[in-house]
């Protein structure tokens, strides 16, 4: 899909800005960071840019909080 290798730069670089809740629960991605690095790396932040972003949280929340149970 046309925008994926921008997509992970951006996840790349913004990796450690994943968010826990209490207990240690994965939440989401710190957004704000991501569109920070996004501008920073030139960037485009269109609407498919943030579905790939929310597809892939999506994967990476259910994953970590699997592996902490």
């Amino acid at each position: 899909m046309e925008g994926n290798a921008e997509v992970w730069e951006v996840l790349e670089l913004g990796g450690s800005q994943l968010r826990f809740a209490g207990m240690g629960s994965a939440i989401g991605f710190d957004f704000n960071a991501l569109k920070t690095i996004a501008d920073d790396c030139g960037v485009d932040t269109s609407r498919a840019f943030w579905s790939k972003i929310r597809a892939v949280e999506g994967c990476i929340v259910k994953k970590a909080n699997k592996d902490k149970k």
